[in-house]
């Protein structure tokens, strides 16, 4: 399918059956927006997706629109606890976090309040 904003090309998919994700921050205007799709029955995929009998076409996934911070985003974080049996009172906590910044110059590094 080819999707489009407000009559412009955003993207192109191919797999029905797979997730796509297209960045419209460009082709958004302030106020109403128009989202289309052209959804093609055959592709040069088609033959691939006919061998798991997928016959029909179209979206088989939801269709959402959403906003990311433009300053800092937490994108992923994990944290682990370590307990110390001998004293429970004393635990290490490890925190591992990807944290992305659409303008790393003005976010130079990050720090940790305990």
């Amino acid at each position: 399918f080819y999707l489009f904003l407000n009559g412009r090309k955003v993207g192109y998919s191919q797999d029905s059956r797979l997730p796509a994700e297209f960045d419209i921050t460009a082709f958004c205007r302030p106020g109403a927006n128009t989202v289309s799709v052209r959804v093609f029955r055959f592709c040069d995929g088609s033959y691939l997706e006919d061998q798991d009998q997928w016959w029909l076409s179209g979206i088989y996934r939801d269709v959402r629109v959403y906003a990311k911070p433009s300053k800092l985003l937490l994108w992923d974080h994990t944290v682990v606890t370590t307990l110390d049996p001998a004293d429970p009172s004393a635990a290490t906590l490890r925190v591992d976090a990807a944290v992305l910044a659409p303008d790393p110059a003005a976010h130079p590094a990050a720090e940790l309040e305990s």
